[in-house]
């Protein structure tokens, strides 16, 4: 059997091969763009449907990430640290 899959290939001229090799590297990638979009709708429908319902989103009360509570001194300044610079410069928040 497997000479015989081998014949067939060495029949093939480069334009047939090249056919071949376009047809399956598309079907492999429509594969992997199905595959990914079932495994992402899982995870992100719920939560659009959360936000849409009310349910989560600005009303929140803890942080989502750990990254939005977080303050590194002299990298991350708070609202009220920018007012006091910004008064003190003799900016206003229109930008005049």
């Amino acid at each position: 059997m497997k000479q015989e899959k081998l014949a067939v290939l060495g029949r093939l001229n480069a334009y047939q091969i090249a056919g071949l090799s376009i047809v399956m590297s598309t079907a492999a990638a429509l594969g992997v763009l199905f595959t990914i979009r079932r495994w992402f709708s899982g995870r992100i429908g719920p939560r659009a449907q959360e936000t849409a319902s009310g349910v989560g989103g600005a009303g929140r009360a803890t942080p989502e990430h750990f990254s939005e509570d977080l303050l590194l001194p002299g990298i991350t300044h708070t609202g009220d640290q920018i007012r006091h610079e910004d008064s003190r410069a003799g900016r206003s928040p229109e930008g005049v």
